[in-house]
């Protein structure tokens, strides 16, 4: 179910799939891109943003922030225009699971990790439709979709954009491997017992609505959701053992394979430590910290004021009153913690 035009107003969207594996397992993944139709500003300097959501969401929860950003950028005080926003989807999730479903159970059942999503997002930018050469590429990410701005694989640079924007990064040290094994592992228990067949999309929408972390959203992010995350039903599935309704597009057994790879989240942190040395970085935490176990929760507390005094290109902001999803909860405040960020970028930094 793809999002309705008047959603998308005033932007226009165009959605392409690529291949970003041309032997072996031929995964697809889905990129949108999203621009306004409107005057540049004069003596501006292009700005591309790359989007990628956390675990089990599709890139479209990312609209109502994306129209804010081009908005945002209407100010006098502003010295840049949004070029164009683009986003890139897992494998496993959204449109992208969709037409991976069979790759995704023959090669990748039980573990799709973050070097899936590097190797995602250096494959669109291989593809050229990122004008890289005439824009500052900045890269913004979800909680567990951080990996694929921040993960040491083969072939796959750290330092491709001019800044990173990390929301909600589950920054945890070293020495709460087993807490977090836990975690992953509750996690997973608890996604599995939750209802993924609903009769039609009003049941969905109502039932998401009566539930965290979704009736906490705001109306146009939890409208993006309704309309994006859901597929029709198309004969007796496998994985939900029903023929009619409506379910998500990941399925529960994907959703699962996602949070497996935690144990490699260590490493990105590591490689994150080396994007904040190196370029211009912004943390977004939500004030409210409920969402991860106290034990977790106090290991990023305790290696945000460690980040801080260690790396002066890092910036952290803390958006009040919000919580894991601080982009769906309060989408403005994202977006202009986040032109705030390239503001201060020196313009030479910029590939022009």
């Amino acid at each position: 179910m793809p999002l309705q035009a008047s959603t998308i107003s005033p932007l226009t969207m165009a959605a392409f799939t690529i291949d970003y594996r041309l032997e072996g397992n031929p995964l697809q993944i889905c990129a949108k891109r999203f621009r306004l139709d409107a005057p540049k500003k004069e003596n501006s300097y292009p700005v591309t943003f790359l989007m990628i959501p956390g675990i089990g969401s599709g890139s479209e929860i990312w609209l109502p922030v994306i129209k804010y950003l081009f908005k945002a950028q209407a100010k006098s005080d502003i010295k840049f225009h949004v070029n164009e926003i683009w986003t890139v989807e897992w494998p496993n999730q959204g449109d992208a699971a969709v037409l991976n479903k069979d790759a995704l159970e023959i090669h990748n059942a039980d573990s799709v990790g973050p070097s899936e999503i590097s190797t995602a997002v250096i494959g669109l930018l291989k593809t050229g439709l990122i004008d890289l050469a005439n824009t500052k590429l900045i890269g913004v990410s979800h909680s567990g979709g951080g990996g694929g701005l921040a993960t040491k694989v083969e072939q796959v640079g750290l330092n491709y954009c001019d800044a990173t924007i990390f929301v909600e990064p589950p920054i945890f040290s070293k020495d709460v491997v087993k807490p977090h094994t836990k975690y992953i592992e509750r996690s997973i228990a608890y996604n599995m017992s939750l209802p993924d067949v609903w009769p039609n999309i009003e049941a969905a929408a109502k039932w998401h609505k009566e539930h965290l972390p979704w009736k906490v959203w705001h109306p146009e992010a939890f409208e993006a959701f309704v309309q994006s995350h859901f597929r029709e039903l198309s004969g007796t599935e496998n994985d939900t053992g029903k023929s009619q309704g409506v379910t998500p597009k990941i399925s529960k057994k994907q959703l699962a394979a996602s949070f497996r790879p935690g144990h490699t989240l260590h490493e990105s942190v590591e490689a994150l430590e080396d994007l904040c040395a190196a370029k211009p970085t912004l943390f977004i935490f939500g004030e409210r910290d409920e969402f991860w176990p106290k034990v977790l929760a106090n290991s990023i507390r305790a290696q945000k004021e460690s980040f801080k005094e260690r790396f002066p290109k890092l910036t952290i902001t803390t958006i009040p009153k919000c919580s894991h999803y601080v982009a769906q909860e309060h989408p403005r405040a994202v977006a202009e913690a986040m032109i705030s960020l390239v503001g201060s970028i020196p313009l030479q930094n910029a590939r022009l």
